[in-house]
């Protein structure tokens, strides 16, 4: 369990404050890039689908196409392909919304099913509001987390 737990850090594997930091300044660039380059090995060391293939071609599609329209419409000051761009931003923030709430229940049930930890969650409300990057942080974090879950786990059985 325990190793398990440290293969999926080691394939996901980032610097986390380096990670935050860069994925806002780079508008969000940065996770889109983490997100496809790490998919296989993550998907791989966790044994499920946490990040499906499709997610990263429509990522990185919806945020070539928002920033692509916002930069031609603040080049050629149309306000309607500025308002074009915020709506294909927003549903690139919807499709990451339910991205980590996807991957929250695939992790949770990875956990509890096969690895036999039914007290480890993650917090929803930390999903909704900084989902890719909570994901990344619960996935770096595994190993110690699954220690506290067996921790837990020992202490209800006692």
């Amino acid at each position: 369990m325990q190793e398990n737990a440290t293969k999926v850090q080691v394939a996901a594997q980032t610097v986390f404050p380096l990670f935050v930091v860069i994925g806002i300044i780079g508008f969000g660039i940065w996770p889109v890039m983490y997100l496809s380059m790490r998919e296989k090995s993550i998907n791989k060391a966790l044994g499920a689908e946490l990040i499906p293939h499709w997610l990263t071609v429509t990522q990185i599609a919806l945020l070539c196409t928002t920033l692509g329209l916002h930069f031609l419409g603040t080049a050629a000051g149309s306000d309607d392909i500025t308002a074009l761009s915020t709506i294909t931003g927003l549903a690139m923030s919807a499709m990451w919304i339910v991205f980590a709430f996807r991957a929250k229940q695939v992790l949770e049930d990875v956990i509890a099913l096969q690895w036999k930890l039914p007290h480890y969650r993650l917090n929803s409300a930390w999903t909704f509001f900084f989902n890719l990057f909570y994901i990344v942080y619960c996935l770096n974090d595994l190993p110690h987390a699954v220690q506290r879950a067996q921790a837990a786990d020992q202490g209800v059985r006692a």
